[in-house]
């Protein structure tokens, strides 16, 4: 299943129970211990879903055939046996892309992408790319040859900014490539490249009569330019005759 569908992890010591996020369990016994890790073996359904799990000092790792994992760590000392998820990732390599989401349920950004981790040829063979370039980006967490797109959403959970970042000789840079404005019903209305001295941005219009066929879709398109500018935008056409098959639809755009 999804990364995102994992609830909890329960350690029974000879056995853990995996929660997914509709209650159903699967269980995994234990094996012995070897350098810090325990590899658990997956019984009946989980053994079935291809899911390995193991735990190590930090928790449990849940990862499925795809090459998702859920890492799983102690959220309330007051139940030490229950584990939630801390860090949902696709891990990458030297070669391959990885992926870190939003595991905070409070979060409306819940289940989004935080961080998009680019191939690093820095990393030895076996090491994801996840690992070695955690989220949030940090000089002091990220090694060298770490590069990322970071996500950034507000309350609402919708996307504001996107920025590429990078670590090289210990130093970290951060910048912002792509910033995001919405209305109150969460319409994007701007789009822009905040590295401009004066952003560029390219505005959105929508149709706000609610008797109106079209309600709710764009009305226009404007080209990318500074508050002054004087581009005229792209205007959208509805089929506004109530009686036409098409009553509704786009009929030119100009």
């Amino acid at each position: 299943g999804s990364s995102m569908n994992w609830a909890s992890v329960t350690d029974d010591t000879s056995y853990a129970v995996l929660t997914d996020s509709s209650g159903n369990t699967y269980a995994f016994a234990a094996g012995t211990e070897s350098g810090g890790i325990t590899p658990y073996t997956a019984q009946s359904i989980a053994a079935s879903q291809g899911l390995t799990l193991t735990k190590s000092a930090s928790g449990f790792t849940l990862t499925d055939p795809s090459g998702g994992q859920v890492q799983f760590a102690v959220a309330n000392t007051s139940t030490p046996t229950v584990y939630t998820p801390s860090n949902v990732s696709i891990p990458g390599t030297s070669r391959s892309t990885g992926y870190i989401y939003d595991t905070n349920h409070s979060d409306a950004s819940y289940g989004d992408p935080l961080l998009m981790v680019g191939p690093n040829p820095n990393l030895a063979q076996g090491t994801s790319s996840t690992s070695a370039c955690p989220y949030p980006a940090s000089a002091a967490t990220w090694t060298d040859g770490c590069r990322a797109l970071q996500f950034t959403y507000n309350s609402s959970g919708l996307a504001t900014q996107i920025a590429f970042e990078y670590q090289q000789s210990g130093v970290l840079t951060t910048t912002p490539v792509a910033a995001y404005s919405y209305d109150t019903s969460h319409r994007l209305t701007g789009e822009s490249d905040p590295q401009a001295t004066t952003p560029l941005v390219t505005g959105y219009t929508y149709d706000e009569t609610t008797s109106d066929a079209n309600f709710g879709r764009v009305l226009s398109v404007s080209p990318a330019q500074s508050s002054a500018g004087t581009l005229e935008p792209w205007t959208f056409t509805y089929n506004t005759t109530a009686t036409s098959p098409d009553f509704g639809k786009l009929i030119s755009v100009s």
